[in-house]
């Protein structure tokens, strides 16, 4: 029977965790939401304005697949702090740079800080949480990004209503180096007085070792990766351009272009829901993935037809694709590297399946922006509902293989 004070300890490591995590996403969706406004002030084209963000995801994807492979050998604790510290610098510093030119190099800064911090914060959890706690993880994590997306495009649009968009930079730097403080010293309690969980490795059968299971666990991650750079190209591009496309398909005003965009967080939080209780009913996550593809293909399918025709849908479809692909991510990014922890190390899953992830934001951010600069609106859309689909049938068809093969040796 566990006591008072374990739960105290695990309920304050999933909170730091949270509150870390969310700053974190803060700190680097401000500048999709308030590109918008720093087109309209720089006059940047498109493509140049959406390579600042695609520095981002390039320095970030890139640094989970080293911090990924690495973080077993950091002391979590300092490394968390100090990357959100130096996040929070970075953030300060990029209202002071004279145009996108510079930004792309600040913001560079930024991704390879914060690719430390997903890996280190799913190893430490991973380390210290029982199963039952990690199933409350994968619900308590998944609301960060989504959390994090509405803080910086509500509080984007509120400045750039008033004062501009760079106060937006300002207060993200401020609660980073908030989060980091709260994170030192809670999660230095955490680390005193609560044990290690003790992990059982999955036991594989005689004639899987012989034939090096491995390579079974290492097929599926291939997949794996490709509906990860799918995922991250469509959740990242609809949350990078939506404010773009609303306020020149539709003639908004850029604040009140960015308060509608504040729908797609808000809905998105139900996709880690959404995909719990899918996965009671169809428990294999690659079908789950294959499912979500392809209603998110369908419903992008439906923008195509409605676009120019209806704000109000138009906005709704966004915010049930940005749902699709929140389920998605929940499933890729967090319950698979938890899962597989029986088979490997969870952090270094985690990096690598997020530097996927952000190999698919990194092309959506120039490429969307390209493709809208050129070809409009549309074409764009058809893109997303390409991949989305495609994506769909592969993983769909790919799902046998992995309850046969992998569901065994993860207790799925």
């Amino acid at each position: 029977m566990e006591d008072k004070k374990t739960r105290k300890c695990v309920g304050l490591l999933l909170f730091l965790s949270w509150l870390a995590y969310t700053a974190a996403n803060v700190g680097r969706m401000n500048y999709s939401a308030s590109m918008v406004a720093v087109i309209e002030e720089t006059g940047a084209a498109k493509d140049s304005a959406g390579l600042v963000a695609s520095f981002f995801f390039f320095a970030y994807g890139a640094g989970q697949l080293v911090n990924g492979l690495l973080c077993k050998r950091y002391h979590t604790r300092i490394a968390v702090f100090l990357a959100l510290a130096a996040s929070a610098v970075a953030n300060l510093a990029l209202p002071f740079c004279p145009g996108v030119e510079v930004m792309k190099y600040v913001w560079l800064g930024n991704g390879i800080v914060q690719s430390l911090l997903w890996s280190s914060l799913v190893k430490l959890q991973s380390e210290y949480l029982s199963d039952r706690d990690v199933g409350k993880s994968i619900i308590v994590m998944s609301t960060t990004t989504a959390a994090g997306t509405f803080i910086a495009y509500g509080l984007s649009a509120l400045f750039v209503a008033f004062v501009g968009w760079r106060p937006t930079f300002y207060f993200a730097g401020g609660l980073l180096l908030a989060a980091a403080v709260f994170w030192f010293f809670g999660v230095g309690y955490v680390q005193k007085n609560l044990p290690k969980f003790e992990l059982k490795k999955a036991e594989l059968p005689i004639n899987e070792r012989e034939k090096g299971s491995k390579k079974t666990v290492y097929v599926a991650l291939a997949f794996i990766f490709l509906f990860a750079v799918a995922n991250g190209f469509i959740k990242d591009g609809v949350t990078a351009w939506v404010p773009n496309l609303l306020k020149e398909t539709y003639g908004l005003e850029t604040y009140f272009s960015i308060i509608l965009t504040l729908i797609l967080p808000l809905i998105s939080i139900l996709g880690a829901v959404a995909a719990r209780l899918v996965h009671r009913k169809l428990p294999n996550d690659v079908l789950l993935c294959g499912l979500f593809y392809l209603v998110g293909g369908g419903i992008t399918g439906l923008i195509v037809w409605l676009l120019t025709k209806s704000l109000a849908a138009t906005i709704i479809l966004f915010a049930l694709v940005s749902c699709s692909m929140a389920a998605i991510n929940n499933v890729i990014t967090s319950s698979m590297p938890f899962r597989l922890r029986t088979v490997g190390d969870s952090g270094a899953y985690a990096g690598v399946i997020n530097t996927f992830c952000y190999v698919g934001s990194t092309l959506s951010s120039y490429l969307l922006g390209a493709m809208a600069e050129r070809s409009g609106w549309n074409t764009v859309i058809i893109l997303l509902l390409a991949v989305a689909g495609a994506t769909g049938v592969i993983a769909t068809a790919f799902s046998p293989f992995w309850h046969k093969k992998i569901s065994p040796l993860i207790h799925e």
